[in-house]
């Protein structure tokens, strides 16, 4: 099993400095690290090529802001092409306080021969869980996380299966990736792992999650949680990923629930509710 490590910047130096240092604690690290600087100053430039040479990154610098997955699917190839087996996608915002957290992914793997897999996804600062055992409603098709914002338990369960995985922290195998191919690119951010794991449902795949470790995360702090760049693209790209996705029965369902529930609630959450105070 050889893994290589992706993972896409914007402005996110610090995060990747103490994601770096995390990975360096790990008994069992991957064997090829990959940083994409997607969104340059001067400044985060320079701190990037600071932590790339202390932590023995390959830093790839890119001349403006493409989106997510293009960069993914450009360096998830070249991987591939040159010697990798499996793909571990991580956000610059996650931290792995495990620091048995590779071992149990690479032992699960090798064990069962899954092709696609994560682990629990931990608040960083309220120690809840932010995602576990993702499924999709029937008719809505909305992302469902159950057990949310519960706190978490280290325990020993087996394995599980779930409807769809996160991007916050994703392993894949080379396999997986010919057969359902790239991420698409078109999302720009968000949404764009759960259409690439439902495409791999399509063909037969199963994707599990691994209760006995997890990742801290400081969602969305490169854009900001609370920013209208980042309810913009949650918006548009839960309408682009449901009309991608959904069969002609559930469409009426999801329009009603899109148009009179979801985005006004999410408009008023993210955006108005900030704006009153």
């Amino acid at each position: 099993m050889k893994t290589a490590f992706i993972i896409v910047s914007y402005n996110s130096s610090e995060d990747i400095q103490k994601l770096s240092e995390s990975i360096e604690k790990q008994i069992m690290k991957p064997d090829m690290l990959i940083i994409v600087d997607n969104q340059w100053t001067l400044e985060e430039r320079n701190k990037l090529k600071i932590i790339a040479k202390k932590y023995w990154f390959k830093l790839i610098l890119s001349d403006k802001n493409w989106w997510f997955a293009y960069w993914c699917n450009i360096w998830i190839k070249n991987a591939f092409e040159l010697w990798a087996t499996h793909i571990w996608l991580i956000n610059p915002d996650a931290i792995l306080k495990d620091v048995l957290y590779l071992k149990k992914i690479e032992e699960e793997f090798l064990k069962w021969k899954y092709s696609i897999f994560w682990t629990y996804v931990r608040n960083i600062e309220s120690k809840e869980i932010e995602f576990w055992w993702a499924k999709l409603w029937f008719f809505t098709l909305y992302p469902h996380i159950i057990h949310r914002w519960e706190m978490y338990v280290d325990n020993e369960r087996d394995i599980e299966e779930t409807t769809y995985a996160t991007g916050s922290s994703l392993f894949f195998t080379k396999e997986l990736y010919i057969s359902v191919w790239w991420l698409d690119e078109s999302y720009f951010m968000y949404f764009e792992e759960t259409d690439f794991c439902l495409r791999a449902k399509k063909k037969w795949y199963k994707i599990w999650i691994l209760p006995s470790t997890f990742i801290d995360h400081n969602t969305s702090s490169s854009v900001g949680r609370m920013s209208w760049f980042y309810v913009k693209y949650m918006i548009r790209n839960f309408l682009k990923f449901a009309l991608n996705q959904a069969k002609w029965y559930q469409i009426p369902w999801f329009i009603i629930v899109y148009s009179f529930f979801w985005v006004p609630w999410f408009l008023y959450k993210y955006n108005l509710l900030k704006k009153w105070k």
